[in-house]
């Protein structure tokens, strides 16, 4: 596969996951050799995995909102 329909194809998976409403995505790639194969993992805030965002504490609460 070359590399410019690597890039495609990874650009219309997160532009279909953003149309879907999803706010989080992590991209790993294991094994160079093996590019043309993906895996799609799906997971909820109460599933996290790893060092996601919802893993880090908030350290200044209230600095998003109008408190």
């Amino acid at each position: 596969m070359s590399n410019e329909k690597q890039i495609n194809d990874l650009v219309n998976m997160l532009d279909q996951f953003v149309l879907a409403g999803g706010g989080h995505m992590n991209v790993e790639v294991e094994d160079s050799s093996r590019l043309d194969e993906v895996q799609v993992e799906t997971t909820n805030s109460n599933c996290c995995q790893k060092n996601m965002a919802c893993q880090v504490p908030t350290l200044h609460e209230g600095i998003d909102g109008e408190e």
